[in-house]
């Protein structure tokens, strides 16, 4: 009984199916290569979409919290957005602040005014003035 050899390119026997050029295969090669690489730069940094993740570090201290309100709402209105906010101190007030709620320009300026209406009294009682 004579043995048969395999087909190279199975897709030759299901005429529905269209033959794959050795080309086409190391293209697709060269893109899935693509994609893992990206993935493992990445890492758990990447969204559900695929884009990297973007992260707003909001720190702390002197009147740092004035000039993130700013930054904010200069983002906001370009339609920048993060996914994830981190934050020390006053910048901890301010990202959970803006996690709170939805990411706007009129979210920054909420957050403006209400560091613009804190007074010392509001946050040491028994203040010395």
């Amino acid at each position: 009984m004579a043995t048969r050899e395999r087909d190279p390119n199975p897709s030759h026997r299901d005429p529905t199916r269209p033959a794959v050029s050795e080309q086409e295969r190391e293209a697709r090669r060269a893109e899935d290569q693509q994609e893992a690489d990206r993935k493992a730069r990445l890492g758990h940094w990447a969204c559900h979409d695929g884009r990297q993740m973007r992260a707003f570090v909001l720190s702390g201290g002197a009147s740092l919290e004035a000039l993130q309100v700013g930054m904010l709402q200069a983002l906001h209105e370009r339609d920048v957005v993060p996914d994830v906010l981190v934050g020390t101190s006053a910048g901890a007030l301010n990202a959970a602040f803006v996690a709170s709620r939805a990411q706007t320009p009129a979210t920054a300026k909420a957050l403006g005014c209400v560091w613009r209406d804190l007074h010392r009294e509001d946050l040491f009682l028994g203040s010395c003035r």
